[in-house]
């Protein structure tokens, strides 16, 4: 129930449920699941902009993560925290969390999509020449809607940047085909009917 509300934006309520979620496996004593309900509660929290429960849940499970030894479970922390305070601005705070998920790829494959905010945090980070290495490597029409988004703000924020401004334009139209796209794709979305048949 969690997932689903949480996957329709619906996250006050699903706040409800991912607290009922990690009180049960805690019962049941499946402590692990109950771990990864904290993180995923703590997703809810940043969801709703409310950081510093989000952060205070995320720092408490990579504390018991880094006493087990819970490689799994501590490159999730990283990069839950490195989105989030990506959301709150954090960029160098951010950008230290990235690295950290990054350097735990023994045990954690990053996406293309991580690339793409390691690339938009160079920018924010005035480190513009990492950036502009990492967005070589990027082709857009590879990737889903979000990533190719995140791949566009971050050329455009490049460009803005380094003053190349009909190339910033360019990419903010392709920002607004995506954005297009992907509102079209979720409205079709089999979470979002699941949802509706579930309010019924």
């Amino acid at each position: 129930m969690g997932e689903i509300l949480c996957s329709n934006h619906n996250n006050n309520e699903a706040i409800k449920f991912n607290t009922e979620a990690a009180k049960y496996y805690s019962e049941a004593g499946r402590e692990i699941n109950a771990r990864y309900s904290y993180l995923d509660l703590s997703i809810n929290y940043g969801n709703t902009f409310d950081y510093e429960r989000c952060f205070e849940l995320i720092d408490s499970i990579k504390s018991i993560a880094e006493v087990e030894n819970d490689s799994s479970l501590l490159g999730y922390c990283f990069y839950i925290k490195y989105r989030f305070k990506f959301k709150n601005k954090e960029y160098e705070n951010s950008r230290t969390n990235l690295d950290k998920y990054f350097a735990m790829s023994n045990y954690i494959k990053a996406t293309a999509g991580d690339s793409a905010y390691k690339s938009w945090l160079c920018v924010l980070n005035n480190d513009y020449d990492s950036a502009k290495i990492i967005l070589t490597k990027l082709i857009p029409e590879k990737y889903d809607n979000v990533t190719k988004a995140i791949i566009y703000f971050a050329n455009k924020d490049l460009n803005e940047r380094l003053g190349n401004f009909q190339n910033a334009l360019r990419f903010s139209d392709s920002i607004m085909t995506c954005s297009d796209k992907d509102t079209r794709v979720a409205s079709s979305q089999i979470l979002v009917a699941t949802q509706r048949d579930l309010l019924d």
